[in-house]
């Protein structure tokens, strides 16, 4: 079904006001008074009109802004076809009993009897819900996976179907998204106001030692090694496609590009800040995580909705999705982050660095946001020059170059001490955050602040007034689980 701005289908739209609203009962209230008074007299309504109808209520701002927040999430010209995705889940499954010997002595048959039931079911949830969209999508997905639990279906049968719908959420959806959430202390926020700058740290600042995982695996030798490899093979792979002949390559240009390409490595660790966000509303374990461990923090913890397309356009910002492996595994993140784009900016062919977390925290749907760091930075080409220079120095004093690098263990081994070396001084040198400008209205950038659902009612008034003070659209206090 296609949906244009002046073409709104009402009814969707109401459906998922509601689901917004749950627990907003004043809100919830004037949507449901709105439908009895207009709805059957305005079958087909206009966005806007709906808008210029909901202002009579002049004291709930807020409807306003959660009509243009669903918008935006629901009807923007990048929509997924959520009952194609659904084609493709039954399909997944119906290939499963077609060619999987499914490796379960004596249950073959209850397992495919279980697919064959799982499918007829979420063919009848398809006609149910008949038109998807994101949040009907979710609650289809909930129903499904009880229907799996209450009628104790094979394990095999849960994995098969999780796994689906988090390749689905790691992959398809979040190419769908609209919209980041950070939660945050008050203080932050009143400081991100007054600033107009956004604060960006250094990676081995955060609480969390497992972001620094590349870096502190890759000071391993046999790590390091694993690296050094991957970047010699991978200049070989790309310069026999371009030029067919390895002979042909000047020693000095392969000496200086695994050089350069180590050195780029080194800069990005040391010298990237970053920060995280959220593609996904809210939830208690959001609230929890992101409060510390004070009370007062708890109690004052905010949250800001941003437009993801500001990321975008932004001169100094780039951002990555995190994605979530199975296994802390060194090599899978090397493989993972040398896909040189020339035409890309330097942040952007090594973010992936640190894009990497436990599939433990998959729920949290991450992504991190980056200052752009450029080649054309004078502390970056003071630094890479030393660092060359001085490899090349001892190898030519001793008459060797990098292939004896690739042949000798002992040589590798000095470059190894070269690249711990630069490493210690640039994390020495490297400033500890960074605050990048907005470059806008701070009102332009937050699109709105809600309270932590733990705020006392002092402090939500404080919020409330600190919000009308610097035109801040303010949702007020938290209901968990309103959404997705």
């Amino acid at each position: 079904m296609n949906i244009t701005y002046n073409n709104l289908d009402s009814k969707l739209l109401l459906d998922n006001l509601k689901i917004f609203l749950r627990g907003y009962s004043n809100l919830l209230k004037i949507v449901n008074d709105f439908e009895a008074d207009y709805l059957k007299k305005y079958k087909n309504i206009d966005l806007r009109f709906f808008k210029q109808l909901l202002l009579k209520y002049p004291t709930e701002k807020k409807l306003i802004i959660i009509i243009d927040f669903l918008n935006d999430e629901l009807y923007h010209k990048e929509k997924i076809d959520y009952n194609f995705i659904l084609e493709k889940f039954i399909f997944n499954m119906e290939n499963q009993i077609k060619y999987s010997n499914l490796n379960i002595k004596n249950k073959k048959d209850i397992v495919i009897n279980n697919y064959l039931k799982i499918i007829n079911h979420t063919k009848k949830l398809k006609l149910e819900y008949k038109t998807l969209n994101k949040y009907r999508f979710e609650a289809l997905k909930n129903d499904f996976y009880k229907y799996i639990e209450n009628n104790n279906f094979e394990k095999f049968s849960k994995i098969a179907a999780k796994s689906f719908f988090r390749e689905f959420s790691n992959e398809e959806e979040n190419k769908d998204i609209v919209h980041l959430f950070k939660f945050m202390k008050f203080e932050h926020l009143k400081d991100l106001v007054k600033t107009k700058k956004l604060y960006l740290v250094k990676h081995n600042q955060w609480e969390d030692k497992n972001e620094m995982y590349f870096n502190l695996k890759i000071k391993e030798y046999k790590n390091f090694k694993l690296l050094f490899n991957y970047i010699y093979k991978n200049f070989k792979v790309s310069y026999l496609l371009k030029y067919k002949n390895l002979s042909l390559c000047d020693i000095d240009y392969l000496q200086n590009f695994v050089l350069s390409k180590l050195f780029d490595i080194l800069f990005f660790m040391n010298y990237s800040k970053s920060q995280s966000w959220t593609s996904t509303f809210e939830d208690n374990g959001k609230w929890n995580s992101y409060s510390g461990e004070y009370i007062q923090d708890k109690n004052s913890m905010v949250k800001i909705c941003i437009k993801k397309d500001f990321i975008n356009n932004h001169d100094s910002l780039s951002y990555t999705k995190i994605k979530y492996i199975d296994v802390f595994d060194i090599k899978e993140r090397v493989n993972n982050i040398f896909e040189f784009d020339e035409n890309a900016n330097f942040t952007n062919n090594f973010k992936q660095i640190i894009g990497f977390k436990d599939i433990l925290f998959e729920n949290e749907y991450e992504y991190r946001v980056f200052y752009n760091l450029s080649t054309n930075d004078k502390i970056y080409n003071m630094h890479k020059q030393e660092f060359i220079n001085q490899f090349n120095s001892f190898l030519n004093n001793f008459n060797y170059d990098i292939l004896d690098v690739v042949k000798d263990e002992n040589l590798l081994k000095n470059l190894y001490e070269h690249f711990i070396f630069y490493s210690n001084r640039m994390d020495r040198d490297a400033p500890k955050f960074l605050k990048v400008d907005l470059n806008s209205k701070v009102e332009d950038f937050i699109k709105f602040v809600t309270v932590t659902p733990y705020a006392d009612v002092q402090t939500i008034n404080e919020i409330e007034n600190f919000c009308k003070e610097n035109n801040i659209n303010y949702l007020g206090k938290s209901v968990i689980n309103n959404i997705r």
